[in-house]
């Protein structure tokens, strides 16, 4: 992993967040984008998969527009081949937003690691130090890319469950 690798995080999880927990999950996000970027993480993947991800990506705009001077950048992936009818009015206006927004945005046109739903992930996790993910359903805490994640050497960290790990090094 390079150095410029080991500055970077990405985010998964549910694309249905409970109503009642969006502000907290929002709160939580805030915290952990801040101790992240005093152990030196300054960019954030954010895929654009309803839920989770969007909520993420608009944290670290928050983040950003509070501390301008952090360095934090929103490094956003718009979706590849998505058939317009799969997304809301909603959630295709957020695309469109954080796509204005970000602060550099990789095309799965121009990145063909980056043309599905898993490849993304991978490429994602290939890239990073960090995971930040929000599962309300335990067995997703330990699905397919968090546990690529880990055989990868990145610290996951979960905020909606606490997963059992050896020396609990991973969760927040």
């Amino acid at each position: 992993m390079t150095e410029l690798e080991r500055s970077r995080c990405f985010f998964v999880g549910d694309r249905e967040l409970p109503a009642y927990r969006i502000k907290a999950i929002h709160q939580r996000l805030g915290e952990i984008i801040g101790e992240l970027v005093q152990q030196g993480i300054l960019d954030f993947f954010a895929g654009s998969e309803p839920g989770f991800e969007m909520l993420a990506a608009e944290a670290v705009i928050r983040y950003r527009m509070h501390y301008p001077d952090s360095g934090v950048r929103l490094l956003f992936i718009p979706p590849e081949g998505d058939v317009p009818d799969k997304r809301t009015q909603a959630e295709l206006h957020k695309i469109i937003a954080m796509r204005q927004t970000a602060n550099r945005v990789l095309d799965p046109q121009i990145y063909p690691g980056l043309s599905t739903l898993e490849l993304r992930r991978h490429w994602m996790a290939d890239h990073s130090a960090a995971c930040v993910t929000y599962f309300s359903h335990l067995q997703d805490c330990n699905s397919e890319i968090i546990q690529y994640a880990r055989h990868g050497g990145l610290r996951v960290i979960h905020l909606a469950k606490a997963v059992p790990e050896p020396n609990n090094r991973d969760n927040a």
